[in-house]
């Protein structure tokens, strides 16, 4: 029942959202990125999430990072005024795409062929107008067991613009619970065939969720997207395998993860991923 109460309360917070959103009608990019942070810093103490941040974010710049839920919008835009890049179909969602084209979102249709060079001109303009720009180049959202490789069309406009791309880490945990490597797995990341509503009501059921939220000391620089992509992709990767040592580390009792990051022959795992995931953006 928790979890019923807790969903029909999140409702109400939603509706709440979209009143401020029509009251305030921020209009400017700063602005729109702005109301995003304050909504999402509410949003968490709502739902309890506790995130630690060991380094204070950069203060401009691209932000690039591994994907795992849709808290991930929420923690990444507490932490500084960022616009992010979503796929097309958050658009028409019931409530949270209303938010979402308030708080100035780009929206990407990978359909379109000329969908990409639209985003990337609103991407130009949101790193001039000062706010931090936010995407997922995985591509889509996993399980929290690895990092996927990182798609490189979107670098591209930043490469143009020499705008610094800072790489960044999430990962979640439940520090009082045992087992909660599971629970993380598939209470918390969304992932698969997951259904929204179900998910949305067992992760509200949740108590004393924590999030850590590491960024790279140093961006990454490059000349081309392809290159840009690898790089992030090694420096979030490195950060990944020392998030899961010290996981670990802290909880020596609870059973890691069977799945390996190779099999015995050599070959990888299959990722558990959507191919249709709700935050997709494009690939090449």
């Amino acid at each position: 029942m928790r979890g019923f109460f807790r969903t029909i309360g999140f409702v109400l917070f939603l509706c709440v959202v979209i009143f401020d959103l029509l009251i305030r009608r921020p209009r400017s990019i700063a602005q729109r990125a702005a109301w995003m942070q304050k909504w999402s810093i509410r949003f968490l103490r709502y739902v309890g999430v506790k995130v630690d941040v060991p380094h204070p974010a950069p203060a401009s710049g691209a932000m690039v990072c591994n994907h795992l839920s849709y808290l991930d919008i929420l923690v990444l835009g507490a932490q500084r005024p960022t616009v992010m890049v979503a796929k097309s179909e958050v658009r028409r969602w019931p409530l949270i795409g209303t938010i979402t084209a308030g708080a100035g979102t780009i929206y990407v249709e990978r359909e379109r062929s000329t969908s990409t060079a639209i985003a990337a001109e609103q991407m130009a303009e949101a790193v001039r107008s000062g706010v931090f720009l936010l995407f997922f180049p995985e591509g889509t959202s996993g399980d929290s067991r690895e990092v996927l490789p990182f798609r490189s069309p979107l670098f591209q406009p930043l490469i143009q613009a020499a705008v610094p791309i800072w790489p960044a880490h999430l990962s979640y945990g439940l520090p009082s619970s045992p087992g909660s490597n599971w629970i993380v797995q598939n209470k918390i990341c969304y992932w698969g065939d997951m259904n929204i509503v179900p998910h949305l009501m067992g992760m509200l059921q949740l108590r004393d969720v924590s999030c850590t939220l590491r960024y790279s000391q140093q961006p990454v620089l490059a000349h081309d997207r392809k290159v840009a992509a690898h790089r992030c992709h090694e420096i979030v990767e490195a950060m990944h395998r020392d998030a899961y040592r010290q996981t670990y580390k802290e909880r020596p009792s609870e059973e890691k993860p069977s799945a390996g990051r190779v099999h015995a022959d050599g070959s990888a795992p299959a990722p558990r991923t959507s191919p249709a995931n709700r935050f997709l953006v494009p690939s090449a």
